[in-house]
């Protein structure tokens, strides 16, 4: 899974109670197969550190979901 910078990734709320979050990516820390990102959390507005894990989606800036 790859994102670039404007994508979206939203991260199942996988347990009982937690609801799904979304950030937007704002930069890519490494572009290879482990990819990192600096995003900004959409509910707090926090810049963090990210990588994606399999409960994650990218929603590209130009083309919907994969």
């Amino acid at each position: 899974m790859f994102a670039q910078v404007g994508d979206q990734i939203v991260v199942s709320g996988c347990r009982t109670g937690r609801r799904d979050r979304a950030c937007k990516v704002l930069d890519v820390v490494n572009a290879s197969g482990d990819s990192r990102y600096v995003v900004r959390w959409d509910d707090t507005g926090k810049l963090d550190t990210f990588s994606a894990g399999p409960d994650a989606t990218i929603v590209s800036s130009e083309h919907g979901r994969h």
